[in-house]
């Protein structure tokens, strides 16, 4: 029978006497053994200092519970009671007890805490924390706490604990995976993430009358929480407002995927703003209730109409609006709707009610195009939605890797954010996992502290340790303490790709600790992370969704630490809207051109009164912030004109200069300057013309109202003009960290790139980003991104790589051999550069597979001068140093695509009308063909496969001759080559690559050149080259990476009969029986191509350390 704990858990402290009696006894129950309470762990171990840190009152060891000797999986756990000084908050002091925790104070094993106030009662929390310790890794610690009491849901750990009960009552478990299951957070998050996704589809669905493409389509979500709440709701069965909603949006947004947009934004902005009033109604900031939104949906008059009449009321007229000026907005309101039977009046009743919920200011809660729709969603659905929350414990804290609470926190939003923006993997963006954010944040601060803490004689070492562990003590003398921290409070970080926020605001937590250490326990956590927010981060994302999303991040950040509510800093200013890689006005490019010298003084002048406009506006409100808004945009107004009069001026002198120039013969070249002269010249008159309509509304007050006026947006983004101060006072930012973009740019969209130094081929953006990072940083400044690993070895980014080593110092390369982003299609690296510093070797992890295992540690030092020894340049990471030796040893060695033709075949566009299988040949246009499956080492198992040959095949199929010859087949796909010979002219499929030598050529050298393909020396370099920094996928070999295997063409005449002479028995044998052991004979190939490249035995064992060869076999034998 299922135990109801929610009289324990919902309510003050119990005691440990009777927690222990109503909850620990139930599950373990003789395996518990208590002790005496005689013992405090602080007095024994002398750590009165670190607990008096993080405000510990005592530290007694109450129990054990410990295995039977049957129980081999289940580790002994220590149960301690753990008072707290009533005067602090358990959740601003969770770096101090993990600190103590990680001590020998709770000694090598895994433990349950029980944290509560020294007086307990009162309705103040109280928390039951698991303590884990790996049994792998001695350095894996971790803490993952349930918070309890009242106003808290209990339902998770309600539901966990007689799962838990269950599991140890039963046989043949493994105990330990059962704990760590009831306290995951990962199953929770999940579990709350794809229910939430699920109403959100919901809604979206309820106005559209269409499913999302989380319902339906390429990204179609399958989990099973997902479909089960898109079926609840389904079976409501609302429809009755569906015209209404048609109706309102159409009006607004005349185009259709405008107001398909518009929907979808509507419901993500609806849904995050009341996913952040349950993070305030846990503050206790919503009338004391911290059950109110869900009382507020039972107790009102209007639950058919909950979003317009009561939601929208509390969004803007309260939580937006000043208490004093809270009932003048509903009069104006309520004067301006008048007659309008599309809008409905809002009660001041109700706003009297609310008097006691503080006004927000930031933005969130500000009113624009879309709220104007008239929306009446049914009772059911929010009914069902707020349930829905209310099962879960909403913490304003932000979550670490190694101490996390069970319930929801704002790094959710961020995953739930970029799983909604539309096509979001198309568009290459992907939620980073915290642990990589973590670690790159502290990687980058880390490089950034070296260098001006490297003069001071401090080890880097020691900043490493500092970065790492802020709360341990630290030798660090007056002078360096004193650097230290005014390079904390200085440093300038920008994500210029910012997403959700992930890497600012874990950049944020890190400097917070860091100056926490520094400056003491008086200094306030909310003023340093306001100061930290309005001067040390910053970022841009061309998404205002990801812009809204990340301000909420960092304002939450911010509540967490505020005891009494307070207004929000407005952030416009330092989380920007825009395109990170062009200047751009109207959404289009424009090139402002350089300053010219006369406006310069006159530039710099109004750049700095933007600045200090900038920075009063960050804590302004009401008018006082309206009116600071114009300023700022009549400012950028002036800096932009400025520009645009001084490039204006160039083109109409390029363009005509000479008056007869349309009259006299020109070349191609001139035609086309002259062209893009005109255009650029238009461009910018009419961005004139636009500048003068801003300025206009801006100053007309008579027309526009104050909001009206300062909420017009200028549409423009250019970052020295955007962050003048940062440009003007260091020449760039310190630190630029991110996730940029995975997505290919058009040929027609490189015209916009001229600028960059990089451009070839096929360009990337993430390619775009690493160059734009360098623009952006000052001398010395740190760049630390995770990008695609093809980075590394792709054949158009070879002028990038020269960059990475000759100018922009690239430090470190972190490859993953894992799924980061859940997408098999997409492997990463983490790359770390420091600008304008020498490139003296790089600091190489060849393959993460756990992300736990993101620390200091490096597996080599890669040569700065190693890809030089490559064809194109290429970092070969996944070599140690023994394989890089090998590979500089064979580099003078003709390539394959030096000799021989490699190309992808045949793709037909529709397999089930233009192939088919058949025993005997069929008629033309059909013609013998061959797919990857059907190819095995040295044979084609299936000679069935027919292609119906024409002009209707989709790609490769023009050159008729290049199919109808000898040639060799390799499957595209799989572990290692796998080659055979076709004679019979076969037309290939696209998953088989056809290799025939580019000079005249026989059968043997065909067959000599197999025998290389087949052999372990060559699956080696294959999988060297290829597969090792795709590990996880479905794993192919590209014609680019097979045209880099070295292939040694001997002229030999005995060895080359040798070799052919094994292909043609293994061959005969494989025919006549598809399973014959030919193990001998490919042994023997082995042998020869190793004898035949040069190879030591020592590098034989690199090449195939199960060699079946004995080192005395190889070295008596000869060639």
């Amino acid at each position: 029978m299922k135990k109801d704990f929610s009289h324990i858990f919902e309510h003050d402290y119990p005691g440990f006497d009777n927690f222990c009696q109503e909850v620990l006894q139930p599950m373990f129950g003789d395996r518990i053994e208590f002790m005496s309470r005689s013992e405090d762990f602080i007095a024994t171990t002398g750590k009165n200092e670190q607990a008096d840190a993080a405000n510990i009152l005592s530290i007694q060891k109450v129990a054990e519970i410990n295995p039977t000797e049957d129980q081999d999986n289940f580790d002994e756990i220590y149960v301690f009671d753990i008072t707290m000084r009533d005067n602090c908050r358990i959740a601003q002091n969770r770096v101090g007890i993990q600190q103590l925790i990680r001590s020998q104070l709770m000694l090598d094993t895994n433990a349950f805490m029980l944290f509560h106030y020294e007086h307990p009662e009162g309705g103040r929390s109280w928390r039951f924390s698991y303590f884990y310790k790996s049994a792998t890794d001695s350095m894996d610690r971790k803490r993952y706490t349930y918070v309890f009491g009242e106003g808290q849901s209990s339902k998770t750990a309600n539901e966990r604990f007689n799962l838990l009960s269950d599991a140890l009552h039963g046989s043949k478990t493994v105990y330990n995976a059962a704990i760590e299951d009831a306290f995951s957070v990962e199953k929770l998050s999940d579990e709350f993430f794809y229910k939430y996704l699920g109403f959100y589809a919901s809604f979206v669905k309820y106005i559209t009358g269409e499913p999302t493409s989380q319902e339906e389509g390429d990204h179609k979500i399958t989990e099973r929480a997902f479909r089960e709440t898109l079926a609840k709701m389904d079976a409501l069965a609302m429809n009755d407002s569906h015209d209404l909603f048609n109706t309102s949006f159409a009006s607004a947004y005349p185009d259709k995927k405008a107001r398909t947009k518009a929907v979808r934004d509507y419901v993500k902005k609806m849904m995050g703003r009341l996913v952040f009033l349950h993070f305030l109604q846990r503050k206790g900031w919503m009338c004391s209730d911290r059950k109110f939104m869900l009382h507020l949906l039972q107790n009102t008059d209007h639950k058919d109409d909950f979003l317009d009449r009561v939601l929208e009321p509390l969004f803007f007229a309260v939580l937006n609006t000043h208490s004093k000026e809270r009932l003048l907005k509903v009069e104006k309101h309520n004067a301006i709707i008048a007659g309008n039977k599309n809008k409905v009046e809002w009660d001041v009743a109700q706003i009297e009610a609310w008097s006691s919920i503080p006004y927000l200011n930031g933005g969130l809660f500000e009113e624009d195009h879309a709220d104007g729709c008239r929306c009446i969603f049914p009772y059911e659905y929010f009914n069902a939605l707020f349930d829905f929350f209310s099962q879960y414990n909403f913490t304003v804290d932000e979550n670490d890797p190694s101490d996390a609470e069970v319930g929801v926190d704002p790094e959710m939003l961020s995953k739930i954010f970029e799983s909604l923006l539309e096509d979001n993997k198309d568009k290459g963006a992907f939620y980073t996992p915290k642990e990589i954010v973590s670690y790159m944040c502290r990687s980058a601060l880390s490089s950034y502290l070296k260098v001006p803490l490297s003069s001071l004689g401090v080890q880097e070492s020691a900043v490493d340790a500092f970065v790492n562990n802020p709360q341990e003590h630290h030798d660090f003398t007056e002078e360096q303490r004193t650097v230290l921290l005014n390079s904390l409070r200085t440093v300038r970080i920008c994500d210029p790709a910012i997403g959700s926020g992930a890497f600012p605001v874990g950049m944020m937590n890190l400097l917070y600790q860091c100056r926490r250490s520094l400056e003491g326990s008086d200094a306030r956590a909310v003023d340093i992370k306001t100061d930290i927010i309005q001067h040390n981060i910053f970022g841009v994302d061309i998404e205002q969704g990801a812009v809204d999303i990340a301000r909420l991040r960092f304002w939450l950040a911010l509540v967490v630490d505020e005891e009494e509510a307070h207004a929000l800093p407005n952030l416009d200013y330092r989380i920007v809207r825009g395109n990170s890689l062009l200047t751009t006005f109207n959404n289009e490019y424009i090139n402002l051109g350089e300053d010219k010298p006369s406006n310069r003084t006159k530039l710099a002048k109004l750049k700095k009164q933007l600045a200090i406009a900038q920075g009063e506006y960050y804590n302004l409100c009401g008018e006082e912030k309206l009116q600071k808004e114009i300023e700022i945009k009549l400012l950028l107004l002036d800096i932009i004109a400025m520009r645009l009069d001084v490039d204006i001026k160039v083109a109409d002198e390029v363009a005509t200069d000479n008056p007869t120039l349309f009259d006299v013969p020109r070349s191609a070249r001139q035609t086309k300057a002259q062209k893009e002269a005109i255009a650029l010249a238009e461009q910018k008159r009419k961005s004139r013309v636009q500048l003068k309509e801003l300025r206009k509304k801006l100053l007309d007050s008579k027309k526009f109202s104050l909001i009206e006026r300062a909420r017009t947006d200028i549409n423009f983004f250019d970052w020295d003009i955007i962050f003048s101060d940062v440009f003007a006072e260091k020449k760039g930012f310190d630190v630029v960290i991110g996730n940029p973009p995975y997505v290919q740019l058009s040929d027609d969209e490189k015209k916009y790139y001229v600028d960059y130094p990089a451009i070839e081929g096929h360009v990337d953006l993430y390619e775009l980003f690493i160059q734009k990072g360098m623009m952006l940083l000052k001398n010395k400044g740190i760049e630390n991104y995770i990008i695609p690993n093809t980075i590394l070895t792709n054949l158009y980014s070879q002028k990038l790589r020269h960059l990475m080593i000759d100018l922009y110092g690239l430090e470190e390369i972190t490859n993953f051999g894992m799924d980061v982003f859940n997408v098999p299609v997409v492997h990463t690296c983490i790359i770390r550069m420091q600008k304008g510093m020498p490139c003296n070797g790089i600091s190489v992890r060849r393959s993460i597979e756990d992300l736990r295992s993101l620390n200091n540690d490096f597996d080599y030092v890669f040569p700065a001068e190693a890809p030089k020894s490559t064809d194109n340049f290429t970092f070969d990471i996944t070599l140690n140093l023994k394989e890089l030796r090998l590979f500089l040893k064979l580099k003078n060695i003709s390539k394959l695509g030096d000799i021989c033709y490699l190309r992808q075949c045949i793709k037909t566009g529709n397999d089930k009308i233009y192939v088919q299988t058949s025993e005997t040949q069929l008629p033309e246009p059909w013609k013998k063909s061959l797919k990857g499956k059907n190819i095995d080492r040295y044979v084609i198992k299936d000679n069935t496969v027919f292609l119906k040959y024409g002009d209707w095949l989709a790609r490769n199929w023009a050159n008729k001759s290049f199919y109808e010859r000898s040639k060799i087949a390799i499957r595209e796909a799989g572990n290692r080559i796998t080659a055979c010979l076709d004679t019979e002219g076969r037309f290939f499929l696209s998953s088989v690559y056809a290799i025939y030598p580019k000079e005249s050529y026989d059968i043997d050298t065909l067959k000599y050149i197999l025998a290389i393909l087949n052999s372990s020396f060559a699956t080696y370099f294959a999988r060297k080259i290829a597969f090792e920094l795709t590990k996880g996928a479905f794993t192919k070999m590209r014609t680019n990476q097979l045209a880099r295997l070295p292939l040694k063409m001997d002229d030999s005449e005995d060895v080359r009969h040798r070799l052919i002479a094994c292909v043609d028995s293994i061959t005969s044998a494989k025919q006549s029986d598809p399973s014959a052991d030919t193990t001998v004979l490919e042994n023997e190939i082995d042998f020869m191509v190793y004898k035949l490249y040069g190879l030591t035995y020592d590098e034989v064992l690199v090449v195939d350390p199960e060699t079946p060869i004995t080192r005395e076999q190889y070295e008596a034998k000869k060639l």
